[in-house]
């Protein structure tokens, strides 16, 4: 609550400056008080003073500030979000590369694959030695600890908290088996918000844009041959083989590809013709 005193012009006119304005002016505006108004006057002004001071604190308290010491009984969620740690993530890259997300047995390609459109039983041949069993739930079986809930049903946030929150595992995740890094960029690339939920759709787009990367409208249209895309998709997924029969990670903790370059070859012949 304010003074009556200091509401009420010391200076004899609502227009004189005021003290912070002219110091000299403020004491000629004392003369004549008696010594217990001037005491009233200064607590008056010390209390507005530390009224100011509080509701300043008080702001940046409900704004979580981080530049005080204070601290808060209810934590206010970020409204941002955080950045990711895109190089300790890539210094990763060859480690979650190392061993692919399932037990190794040789894979048994289905005779046709799933999807109305040819991009569609591409992801379904990727799919097919990525994560042949959980599909779009895959989790890297040697991932200690696992998501919270089941992969397609998280958000992006969640997935990079428990990427986060589990360092030396590995957390190939998805039908795609994406690691942290290849995710990071993902998410930039295609301007992924934070509270996208990594479902069935959104798995695809992030697939269908590292195919994109990796030459598939140039080999759509033409201009790619098919040899040239295969080795293309093959350097993204460890599954598939190279030219030489060979993972692109090969030799990397015991890596090699699921299938060898005669299957990959007729898969593709399948569904281009």
């Amino acid at each position: 609550m304010r003074s009556n005193l200091l509401a009420a012009p010391l200076w004899g006119r609502s227009a004189s400056p005021s003290p912070i304005e002219n110091k000299s002016t403020a004491f000629v505006g004392l003369v004549g008080l008696n010594p217990s108004q001037i005491l009233h006057i200064n607590f008056a002004v010390t209390a507005s003073l530390m009224i100011s001071l509080v509701s300043a604190a008080e702001v940046k308290a409900n704004d979580w500030s981080t530049s005080g010491d204070f601290k808060l009984s209810v934590r206010k969620p970020l409204q941002i979000e955080w950045a990711l740690p895109t190089e300790q993530w890539k210094k990763q890259h060859y480690f979650e590369k190392s061993v692919r997300g399932y037990e190794f047995k040789l894979a048994k390609l289905p005779s046709r694959y799933e999807g109305k459109t040819r991009r569609d039983q591409l992801l379904s041949l990727i799919a097919s030695v990525e994560a042949p069993h959980r599909q779009y739930d895959a989790v890297h079986y040697k991932a200690k600890v696992k998501p919270p809930a089941l992969p397609s049903t998280l958000t992006i946030g969640q997935i990079l908290r428990w990427i986060e929150d589990t360092p030396g595992q590995f957390h190939a995740i998805g039908r795609y088996q994406i690691i942290p890094d290849t995710l990071a960029y993902l998410i930039e690339a295609e301007s992924i918000s934070h509270g996208a939920v990594f479902d069935k759709r959104l798995q695809d787009q992030l697939a269908i844009r590292l195919l994109m990367d990796a030459g598939l409208g140039k080999f759509e249209a033409g201009t790619l041959s098919i040899e040239q895309f295969m080795d293309r998709v093959a350097g993204v997924w460890a599954g598939l083989p190279l030219q030489n029969d060979k993972s692109a990670y090969d030799g990397i903790a015991g890596n090699r590809a699921i299938i060898n370059r005669d299957q990959y070859k007729a898969a593709m012949s399948a569904i281009y013709g």
